[in-house]
């Protein structure tokens, strides 16, 4: 089930229908897995970000969901968000302080996914 409403969803974020992309991501929570459930609320605080309503509390719901994972494209993923709330909030200080925490796990996710140094980056990192 929650796999479903997570394909559905993202389904209807692409086409920048935010409103059903929420209702199918909300109702995905109760069955994810820890390691889905923090997937779930980092891409809930993308689309807030992406609607002009940047929030941070689902990426402290993320943060707590995650702790521990060992995977460096979470974190990288926390932090880019994080940077982007700032900078629409135009606390430009704490916006580069997060990308630079951002930065830091860039190595390793190439090293995780085999990319060699110079090629460019995957999408999911901008």
């Amino acid at each position: 089930m929650a796999r479903f409403n997570q394909n559905i969803d993202v389904l209807y974020a692409e086409k920048n229908k935010y409103t059903p992309a929420e209702s199918y991501y909300r109702g995905a929570l109760p069955y994810a897995a820890p390691e889905e459930r923090s997937k779930l609320f980092l891409n809930l605080a993308k689309m807030h970000l992406a609607t002009h309503r940047p929030d941070s509390l689902y990426i402290g719901k993320a943060r707590t969901v995650s702790e521990g994972s060992g995977d460096p494209c979470f974190p990288a993923g926390l932090y880019n968000i994080l940077s982007r709330i700032e900078e629409s909030r135009k606390d430009y200080a704490q916006g580069l302080a997060y990308h630079k925490d951002y930065t830091r796990y860039l190595p390793s996710i190439r090293k995780k996914l085999s990319i060699p140094p110079g090629e460019i980056s995957p999408t999911f990192w901008t």
